[in-house]
């Protein structure tokens, strides 16, 4: 397939004749489509069914996209968010052609041509295949959050002879005994085909016999797509599969290879999978930028072994902010996926900042001991008292706890407080009490001896 014309977003063949994945798709989607920066807020849809039944043709009018086209007088059948099917029953080889894909003009909508030739003698047997892959690929989806499938079928060459409603009625009731007769999974015997599907039918008129009222009728049906207040909406949050744009391409090589090698899916795990990949490569960032952020306090504390005045407000700042990078960019993937890793990286966080807290914390006891035995030095001409010595004591304790609360336990505890954190400042306060009490037996001892030998100096008993 070729354009037609020049395309700012030119089409990509996604899976070609030998059933082979290419896995530029990432790219074309971040660079040459530009949704790299669009997150969640990107739709799919894509169309289904034989080669000549006017497929290109309906995605061209929709979205202008530029996808190759043959002129034929068939018309088209499906249209839907995920997959798609004709209507009129051609006998032809049930063979993948190929699968295209593009960007709609102007629009964060990725557009999907698939293009097959069936075997079959009624079209309605790519809704049986869609249905029965449907239920393989998401029964283990009943056990987390449901996300339906929205398929919109166009009634092609509709031109009004029998009434729309009976029309419709008549399909409902062929897609209820094809659901009837599917296989289904253990555990889904009695399912709805609503638990998996929802369904909307438009009426298009001949795409060459009646152009005018054709184009008329398509730029009705646009407004399905771009109308956020229009009754027939289709892009509603509950039909959204949670895939961000980035992770897109992956996600759907992912899915191929596993359809084409036959293998069972489970697309809630793939989802987790990928939601763990890219988790895990923002918490890595998240954790690489830390290191930058922390070079200064690395700097005073652990080598310098200063006191970090601010570091509360510090530590604060920089926790904080980086959560906070990794909510904005993570919060996209798989919800349960994201909060586990979320938490591992915040429980990761405290431990590093854990380190700057504890190298504080000896800056403090070593500061603590170096003004007590100053103080010490200071008084020892006085003949201190055990009394005065507790005063000096208790002085430079006091000021290691009001340092140890206010300057680096505030902010942790009573402004950002966090659960699973053991952070505190008792293990370094009994080891200070400690050596404060050798320093003040030893500072006692040596009061003692020298109002001994001054007493002896001077002839006086004792």
């Amino acid at each position: 397939m070729v354009t037609t014309k020049k395309d700012p977003y030119p089409p990509l063949q996604i899976v070609n004749r030998s059933q082979n994945f290419d896995y530029k798709l990432s790219s074309f989607i971040e660079q040459s489509w530009k949704l790299d920066k669009t997150k969640l807020d990107y739709h799919v849809v894509s169309i289904f069914g034989p080669q000549g039944t006017g497929k290109s043709t309906l995605l061209n009018k929709l979205f202008g996209t530029t996808f190759e086209v043959e002129y034929t007088s068939m018309g088209f059948s499906l249209l839907n968010k995920l997959f798609g099917t004709s209507s009129d029953g051609m006998g032809t080889s049930q063979t993948t052609e190929g699968i295209w894909m593009s960007r709609a003009k102007d629009l964060p909508i990725l557009v999907m041509d698939v293009e097959v030739n069936l075997s079959a003698s009624s079209d309605m047997s790519i809704l049986k295949t869609i249905f029965q892959a449907s239920l393989e690929l998401f029964q283990n989806q009943k056990r987390k959050q449901q996300r339906n499938t929205l398929i919109i079928i166009a009634i092609r060459d509709y031109d009004g002879q029998v009434p729309f409603e009976k029309l419709k009625e008549s399909l409902y009731n062929n897609i209820k005994e094809i659901w009837k007769g599917l296989n289904k999974p253990d555990g889904l015997d009695n399912c709805a085909i609503h638990e998996f599907f929802d369904f909307m039918v438009m009426g298009l008129s001949h795409a060459v016999d009646s152009s005018k009222k054709f184009d008329k009728e398509i730029a009705g049906v646009q407004h399905w797509f771009t109308d956020m207040t229009h009754r027939c909406y289709v892009f509603q949050s509950k039909y959204h599969k949670g895939i961000p744009a980035e992770g897109y391409g992956d996600y759907a090589g992912d899915i191929w290879k596993q359809i084409y090698s036959n293998k069972k899916l489970d697309l809630p795990a793939r989802q987790e999978l990928l939601a763990e990949f890219h988790c895990n490569k923002i918490s890595n960032a998240v954790l690489k930028q830390f290191t930058k952020e922390t070079r200064f306090l690395k700097a005073c504390i652990l080598e310098k072994e200063e006191i970090v005045d601010d570091l509360s407000n510090r530590i604060h700042k920089i926790r904080f902010g980086l959560m906070k990078k990794y909510n904005q960019t993570a919060s996209v993937y798989y919800s349960e996926t994201y909060e586990r890793m979320g938490k591992e990286l915040l429980n990761a966080l405290n431990l590093k900042l854990k380190v700057f807290f504890l190298g504080q914390l000896v800056c403090l006891h070593t500061n603590a001991i170096k003004t007590f035995t100053i103080d010490i030095q200071k008084h020892s001409s006085n003949n201190n008292t055990a009394n005065e010595i507790y005063i000096l004591r208790k002085r430079v304790e006091n000021q290691f706890v009001t340092c140890a609360e206010d300057k680096l336990l505030h902010f942790v505890f009573k402004e950002i407080l966090l659960a699973n954190t053991d952070w505190s400042y008792q293990y370094e306060y009994s080891q200070l009490t400690n050596t404060l009490d050798e320093l003040s037996k030893s500072a006692l001892i040596n009061n003692i001896k020298k109002f001994l030998g001054d007493c002896e100096e001077k002839g006086n008993p004792y």
